[in-house]
């Protein structure tokens, strides 16, 4: 159960632009992308000459450190998971512009490069440590993958590749039934946790990307907190689900062909009805959104125009030779930034109980 609702809340957008790759240095290609940091503008120049602006609530150059970037976006987030508000932080972009180095990067223990996730792992377990004389932790994980449209548990004992099914409850939505649940009481067991899922995930080599991820992954922390308030006990939980979205792709690019082809596909479809619930949910007086046409909106239903605190990050090549995508990508992130969501404080029903009794004294 959640507490009463707060006023509704934007859907968080950053666009990070990556500096030239060494074939596009090679290939003398243009750039086309400028960002304008302090107005979190990136300015796209399409084939005419002309600048088209895109403004968001973030806009990160090439050279802005991982530091950054997490403690701009991701650390709010993370904090409000800590104090019961549900969130989800995701990457979109085109094939091989650095959604993987975003979110991972080098995930080595205080190395500099490391990315959003070992970040945020850091962020969660510094956050107990210093609280762990006032309140009571429980962490616990899942990791998934989406291949071709089907669920696979990455952290089954048995077989990874067997699929899962999504069940919907009245109550708490959309769930998986028998995904693996893991414990886990450090940093270093939530990274061991993580790296034994992503050796099952699904890599393959394309013309874009030497370890292009063939799969959308979702890694979800559970986090439950007790604390002892005036003699009685208090409960709040909440989850992060931290996204690895497949790039979207051309196949005539990618050069993919046979079981390549049809992940390119599958990686596609996902991505499209994903930007069909974007549509939906951004345009006046549209009665429907797809949530059920695809397991990733099924799973991320709550994260796009519901119950939690949402950052989604747009990573773009400079080069003129993908135009197209990177407009694509910049028009996808405009029309993300217009969602609305509602994020409550999830607590346990007796306080949720207690608090309506609270405020309804103070309204008397």
């Amino acid at each position: 159960m959640s507490s009463q609702p707060n006023s509704r809340e934007a859907v968080k957008v950053a666009v990070r632009l990556r500096p030239f790759s060494k074939t596009e240095s090679k290939m003398q290609y243009k750039q086309i992308i400028r960002i304008d940091q302090p107005n979190a503008s990136a300015y796209i120049t399409n084939p005419q000459g002309a600048d088209v602006q895109f403004t968001y609530d973030f806009a990160f150059p090439e050279f802005c450190t991982q530091e950054e970037i997490y403690e701009s976006t991701s650390a709010p987030i993370v904090d409000g998971v800590l104090q019961g508000i549900n969130g989800t932080i995701f990457a979109y972009g085109q094939t091989g512009t650095g959604k993987t180095y975003t979110m991972d990067g080098d995930q080595t223990s205080k190395s500099k490069e490391r990315g959003i996730v070992p970040r945020a792992f850091e962020h969660i377990f510094d956050y107990m440590t210093a609280n762990a004389e006032s309140h009571k932790f429980s962490v616990t994980v899942t990791y998934i993958e989406l291949y071709n449209e089907q669920i696979r548990d990455l952290l089954a004992k048995s077989d990874p590749q067997q699929p899962l099914s999504i069940h919907e409850d009245p109550n708490k939505g959309f769930y998986i039934k028998g995904v693996t649940s893991k414990a886990v009481t450090s940093f270093d067991e939530i990274v061991a946790v993580q790296q034994e899922g992503r050796i099952h995930r699904v890599t393959r080599a394309t013309k874009m990307n030497e370890e292009s991820s063939r799969s959308h992954s979702i890694l979800t922390i559970n986090i439950e907190t007790l604390t002892q308030i005036e003699g009685g006990q208090h409960v709040r939980s909440a989850r992060l689900n931290l996204v690895d979205l497949a790039g979207s792709e051309r196949v005539a690019k990618t050069g993919a062909e046979g079981q390549g082809f049809k992940e390119g596909v599958s990686i596609n479809f996902a991505l499209m009805i994903l930007g069909n619930c974007i549509s939906a949910l951004t345009t006046p007086g549209h009665p429907h959104v797809p949530y059920r046409d695809s397991a990733l909106t099924k799973l991320l239903r709550d994260s796009l125009g519901g119950n939690a605190r949402t950052l989604m990050i747009a990573t773009l090549g400079p080069a003129d030779c993908n135009f197209s995508e990177s407009m694509s990508t910049l028009r996808y992130a405009e029309r993300a930034k217009k969602i609305e969501n509602k994020p409550k404080v999830n607590m346990d029903p007796k306080d949720a109980l207690l608090m309506q009794y609270q405020e309804e004294l103070e309204r008397l």
